[in-house]
Formats: C-alpha cells, sequence, structure tokens
C-alpha cells in the first residue's frame, strides 16, 4: 500500500489521541458570575471544575458584570452579555480564554446593556437583546461584527425592555420577552423585520411582565416567564397551527407553603425524548420560593399537560438562569444567593451536591455532546462500527488477527467539528487528493457543512497504546447517507502516521436515497462526514509579543505574557499560560518558552529572556495625558542609574507604539534617540515635547523608553497616553 495513502488524515489526534481523549469530557457548563466578572466553566456530566474565565475589567477598577450566554452549535465559542459594560465577550472554548470582545455601540442617547444571547442552530447569527437600547443586537459570528440593529419600539409612548430570548430549532425566527412593551415580539430570521405577540391578562388591573422564555425542541410552543402576574404564559408556535402566534394558555405555578408566592423566572427545556417527538419538560426557576417548577410541555398527556408536575424545593435564595444537559439527565440552575449551581436529576427530581460557582452566579448555558462511541475488541480478525448521528452515518474498522496484541483492546472515538479554513489547506503535501471547496459541501447538517475530524484512542489490556503490527493493514469504511456521491471525488479517508493507528487504507460508500422526511438535503450531521477529503494539519509557528527578548522590568512588576501559535490542529503551551503573569518577583534574568505542537508538520519552539532589575533608569509621565492628533504633549522625563555606578555612553530610544496606518493595525514607531551621555549617580531631569501624528488613530498609546549601555538595553520603562480626535 502507497505510504502517501497511510499519511493522509483520517483522525486527528490534534496533539496524540491520549492527551485529546482526555478533553472529551463533555459537554461543558458555562456559567456567568455576575459578582466578579468572570465564568465558571465545568463538566456537566461529572460536574467537575474545567478553569475560570476572567473577562476584561473596565477602566477606574470597575468589575465587569456578565449575564446571559450562550454556545455555539459546534461548541467552540460561547457569547457572553456584559450588560454593565455594554459588550459581548467570546470565549474560545478551546483554550477557556476571551478571543475578543464586541461593542454595542449604542445609536440612541443611552446605554448599551446586552442581555439575553440566543444563537441561530447554523451558528451563524448571535442575538443579543439589549434593554438600555430597546433593541435586539444581531451578530454575525464569521466576523464578530454587529450585522444589524432591530429596535423593537422607536416611536412608542413605552420603552422596549428586552429581556429573555429563544430561537425555533429550525432557525426560522427568535422569539423576545419584552418587560417594557409587555409583550413578546416575534422576529423573522430571514429578514430581521418583528410583530409583536399579545400576552393575556389574568385579572383586571394586572400587567404582563415577560422575563424569559423558552421553546419546546419540536418547535411547536413557547413558555414565557410572566414576573408581572406571577404565571407561565404559554403561546403556539407552529406555523400549522390555526393559533400560530397567538398565547392560548397561562400556567399557575405552585406554591409550597400557604403564604409563599411563587415568582416565575427563567426557563430551561428537555431535549426529546427517543422516538417521542412530542415529550419534553419545561424547567422554570422560582426566585420567589427559591425552587425549581417542572412543567409538562407534552399534549398527549391529557391529564397534567400545561400543569405543574413536580417542584423541586430547597434550590437555593435567587434561582436564576438554567440549563438541562443534552442527554436530558440533569438540570443545572445558577443559583445567585449561594454562590453556586444547584443540581437535580430530571429522572427522580432530586436535589443532588450543588456545585461551587463565582460571586452571585445569573446565567448558565450548556455545549453540545461531543459524539462518542466505545467498543471492545480482541486477539482475533474482526470489524467494529461505530455510528455517528442518529445511526445516519458510521465509520468501521476491520481489523486482522493479532492487530491487538494484548486482548482485550478498548477503541473509543468521537467525532468533533472543525473550522471551515482546515479543508482548504495543505493540499499540496498530498498526491492524488482532493480537499472539496466549502461551496460544494452539502447543506443542511448537524454543522452547516464543514467538516468532521475524528479522534482515536485504543487502549490494551495492560492500559498501554495499542500496538502497531507493520506487517498488516485493516480496512477504514464511512457510510453516509446523502444524495451528493462525494466518494467519487477523491479519496474520503486517511490518516496521519501515529504509533497507536498506522496504514490505513480507506473505502467509501454512500446511499443516493437519502431519508425521505428531508429529501433532497444530507440527514442531519451528514454534511461535516461528507467534507472529509484529505485534511492534515499545517507547520506550526509561534509568536511571542510579551516579554519581548531582552526585555528588562522592575522588581514586583505585573506583566502578563502574551504569545499566540498558529496551524491547524495545534496546541500552544508556554512557561506560563498565555495571559498569566510573568516572574517577576526577584532580580535576575530569566528565560521564557512557548512551544506548539501540531498532528502533523514541524513542532515550533520559541525561546527568549528578560531581566528583572530593582527600578527604572528612566521614568516619565505626559502633560497633558489626552492629547489630539496632529499636536504636541510635554513629556518630562527622570533618569538616574539604578546600578548605583556611573554609566557611560548611555542613550535612552523613546518608542511609540499604538495603532497607526491602515486599518488603525498596531505598530511601533521610534520619536526620539537621546544623544550619548554619561548616566550618573545622581538624578538627572528633562522635558522635551513630543508631536502625535496627525495620522495617529484614536485610542491608547505607550511610550516605550529603552536605556542602552554600550549597545546593551539595561532597562525598559514605559507610560501611556490617550489620543483624540
Amino acid at each position: 500500500m502507497p505510504r502517501s495513502l497511510a499519511a493522509l488524515l483520517i483522525f486527528a489526534s490534534l496533539l496524540s489521541a491520549r492527551t485529546t481523549f482526555a478533553q472529551t469530557n463533555g459537554p461543558f457548563a458555562y456559567v456567568t458570575n455576575s459578582g466578579d466578572g468572570t465564568v465558571s466553566v465545568f463538566s456537566a456530566s461529572s460536574g467537575a471544575p474545567v478553569a475560570t474565565v476572567h473577562l476584561p475589567t473596565c477602566v477606574e477598577d470597575c468589575t465587569d458584570a456578565p449575564a446571559g450566554v450562550a454556545v455555539t452549535p459546534n461548541g467552540q465559542y460561547v457569547y457572553v452579555a456584559v450588560p454593565n459594560q455594554g459588550y459581548v465577550a467570546v470565549i474560545n472554548t478551546a483554550t477557556n480564554a476571551i478571543s475578543t470582545t464586541i461593542n454595542l455601540s449604542s445609536e440612541c442617547d443611552c446605554n448599551s446593556t446586552p442581555e439575553g444571547v440566543a444563537i441561530t442552530p447554523n451558528g451563524q447569527y448571535v442575538y443579543v437583546t439589549d434593554p438600555g437600547q430597546g433593541a435586539v443586537v444581531v451578530i454575525a459570528t464569521v466576523t464578530n461584527t454587529i450585522y444589524d440593529t432591530l429596535f423593537l419600539c422607536s416611536d412608542c409612548e413605552t420603552t422596549s425592555k428586552p429581556a429573555g430570548i429563544a430561537i425555533t430549532p429550525d432557525g426560522t425566527r427568535a422569539y423576545v420577552a419584552d418587560t417594557g412593551l409587555e409583550d413578546v415580539e416575534v422576529i423573522t430570521i430571514s429578514s430581521n423585520t418583528f410583530s409583536p405577540i399579545s400576552l393575556l391578562d389574568t385579572c383586571d388591573g394586572c400587567t404582563p411582565s415577560p422575563l424569559g422564555i423558552g421553546i419546546t425542541p419540536n418547535g411547536t410552543h413557547a413558555y414565557v416567564t410572566d414576573t408581572g402576574q406571577d404565571v407561565v404564559q404559554v403561546i403556539d408556535t407552529n406555523p400549522s397551527d390555526e393559533n400560530y402566534n397567538l398565547t392560548f394558555t397561562t400556567i399557575s405555578l405552585t406554591p409550597t407553603c400557604d403564604e409563599c408566592t411563587p415568582v416565575p423566572a427563567w426557563v430551561g427545556m428537555t431535549p426529546l425524548e427517543p422516538n417521542t417527538p412530542t415529550v419534553a419538560y419545561a424547567y422554570v426557576t422560582d426566585t420567589g420560593q427559591g425552587a425549581v417548577q417542572v412543567i409538562d410541555t407534552n399534549p398527549n398527556d391529557v391529564e397534567t399537560y400545561n400543569t405543574v408536575t413536580a417542584v423541586v424545593q430547597s434550590v437555593g435564595a435567587t434561582p436564576n438562569q438554567i440549563a438541562i444537559t443534552p442527554d436530558g439527565t440533569t438540570a443545572y440552575a445558577a443559583v445567585g444567593g449561594n454562590n453556586d449551581v444547584a443540581v437535580i436529576y430530571t429522572s427522580t427530581g432530586t436535589l443532588q451536591t450543588p456545585i461551587s460557582a463565582g460571586n452571585d452566579p445569573f446565567g448558565i448555558a450548556i455545549g453540545p455532546a461531543p459524539p462518542y462511541e466505545q467498543a471492545t475488541i480482541g486477539s482475533g480478525a474482526q470489524t467494529v462500527s461505530f455510528p455517528f448521528f442518529n445511526n445516519g452515518a458510521s465509520i468501521s474498522f476491520s481489523v486482522p488477527a493479532g492487530w491487538c496484541s494484548a486482548a482485550p483492546c478498548t477503541v473509543d472515538v468521537t467525532a468533533t467539528d472543525t473550522p471551515q479554513s482546515v479543508w482548504q489547506t495543505e493540499s499540496s503535501n498530498y498526491t492524488n487528493t482532493f480537499i472539496a471547496p466549502v461551496a460544494a459541501l452539502p447543506g443542511g447538517g448537524y454543522a452547516g457543512g464543514d467538516g468532521v475530524v475524528y479522534t482515536v484512542q485504543c487502549t490494551d489490556a495492560n492500559g498501554n497504546d495499542c500496538s502497531e503490527n507493520s506487517s498488516v493493514d485493516y480496512q477504514t469504511t464511512l457510510f453516509w447517507d446523502t444524495q451528493l456521491d462525494a466518494c467519487s471525488m477523491g479519496p474520503a479517508l486517511g490518516k496521519e502516521e501515529t504509533t497507536t493507528w498506522e496504514n490505513v487504507l480507506a473505502t467509501c460508500m454512500y446511499n443516493s436515497e437519502p431519508n425521505q422526511t428531508q429529501s433532497g438535503h444530507s440527514k442531519d450531521g451528514l454534511s461535516r462526514w461528507a467534507a472529509f477529503y484529505g485534511v492534515t494539519g499545517s507547520a506550526a509557528s509561534v509568536n511571542i509579543v510579551t516579554p519581548a527578548n531582552g526585555a528588562v522590568y522592575s522588581l514586583g512588576d505585573v506583566v502578563d505574557a502574551n504569545y499566540s501559535c498558529s496551524g491547524t490542529f495545534v496546541e500552544c503551551a508556554g512557561t506560563v499560560s498565555d495571559g498569566a503573569a510573568l516572574n517577576t518577583s526577584a532580580v535576575g534574568t530569566y528565560s521564557f518558552v512557548a512551544e506548539a505542537d501540531v498532528n502533523s508538520g514541524q513542532t515550533a519552539v520559541e525561546t527568549v529572556t528578560y531581566s528583572v532589575v530593582n527600578c527604572h533608569d528612566v521614568s516619565f509621565a505626559f502633560n497633558p495625558s489626552t492629547v489630539t492628533a496632529g499636536s504636541f504633549t510635554k513629556v518630562t522625563a527622570t533618569v538616574t542609574s539604578c546600578s548605583g555606578t556611573v554609566e557611560k555612553n548611555t542613550v535612552v530610544d523613546f518608542i511609540l507604539s499604538g495603532p497607526f496606518g491602515r486599518g488603525c493595525s498596531v505598530s511601533q514607531t521610534p520619536v526620539l534617540a537621546t544623544p550619548p551621555f554619561t548616566l550618573g549617580t545622581g538624578t538627572l531631569t528633562f522635558t522635551f515635547p513630543l508631536y502625535i501624528p496627525f495620522g495617529a488613530c484614536p485610542g491608547t498609546y505607550t511610550v516605550i523608553a529603552k536605556t542602552i549601555e554600550a549597545g546593551v538595553v539595561v532597562d525598559v520603562s514605559s507610560s501611556s497616553l490617550t489620543v483624540v480626535r
């Protein structure tokens, strides 16, 4: 068998199969902590803590207070609304770090206060409620920029205050609970137009005040919490029904004592039970009683339909948002008063040990469960198959006798989503392969038509990686049910050479008669499978921004590491984590190392050194510290020898760093280099004008002073100024 085929990637192990398998214990839950500006991450299957993500804090030492949160359908990004700062933060789930923030610019005389977050099923748009603007802001996920702003009531006497938001499973409509307009606004996503849905008054003088909203997983009904009347209102959301987009009933929650008053707040929906298109339950947090109430949403349950079937008491003070795991087994409620997350087993309605969170948890969202299968193989010849996506597709291995050298061997396989850009890279590395253009992929699938990467772990009876047998090959077959004959376009499967899985020769089959219920489209999930052609990782590279090589810091300075890695399927690690503080606790010279590991291509390692000194040779300030582009500010600098000795041939380079150039990309511009002078043990103070170029973009700039003695940088200090126009 040609080794070029064996070298094709079939299952990207990201770093190694064993390392990646440890990361598949999803799904993961993300909890916004409004009291301390963090997002807690834990495993929704085990409850084990994973990470704490710190959001960017604003100036003047105020803390971001995150609210609503949602996870993209592929589980790669989390969008967090931060109302007190007017932005949406984006978390990369691979690193659990902030990848960007999106400011929601206000077009009215008001402050933007994003609150609720929902993402379309295809992952292309994020819909954010913004009660500060009385609007819903639409963000395009491809660019993370504002795509549209929908002002729900620009000419009304009352003020729109949108809160909770939910999107139908088919991605056609978004339903918004508007506490200001006292109704629900339904948005047609294809046109971003909207219209109101009136809620019911339960008594004379009663006023609806909708807050949370959830849509049944079959898309037929919306359940809206009404804090003004302490009921849950039900809207018919099935376009084929006569009462489409009308509120048809209200549900009273159950008091737990004679003087208790239920106050419904937020809604979480269980997924549909297997083979039952209507069975689902609405879990409603009850802030008035510190409980969670369960509503039967199955119209076939004549006696219990749209009634409370269970009340989970003693959840805690102020239960806020609630989310259900993808398998429907566990409900998690963020409990603000308890600083924890309540855990409810849905099968029994019983509370389990709560999970600790940050200060005042509010929002919660759970990502998708990674497709996962496991099988056991023995020492004889056999074929083992792994079905994915409701058995609509599968991958199988025909293993020859003797391949599992220490039986029994356990094989774990996961299928995970990958960015579209992967499919267009590295085709030149492999002959006789074809990478399908993204536009050619079948649509309508689980991930919207990009690609899937298999991750495989094989462990023998001794707990070691399965041993390869170079004298035999095993056959791998991919099957999917789709109208597109992707098999004829090129190799459907391939594999990077590893010690665990070697010498794969793949075949490809397909069925041209897809499920008639979705005639003309791929079955759910299969567009990713059909896209898999000769994909590989690219060579890695490392870019260390901080510490710069030769940088000098003062003792005790707080300096955060800033580095990144590039390459497909890359894992990035450094002496400390990106964004963590460098060691400046003692005087001396330190090495900083960052490494990028990839499953295919050359691993990259970069090393820089930095020094820690007990003072700065040069310190300076600006007057004024805010300056108009095209004008001057005055720099006052104080110079002294940190070594306490006379330093000859000293030069100070002043460098301006900030958003210059086309597109305001960050650059550095030398500003001034002093003539050589002798730095004495006394203090020398001097001033000079600093010109800010007219083309400088508005923003915060940093002036760096490098003290150079005999051609060697001995100290680096800095100060900031703000440029306006």
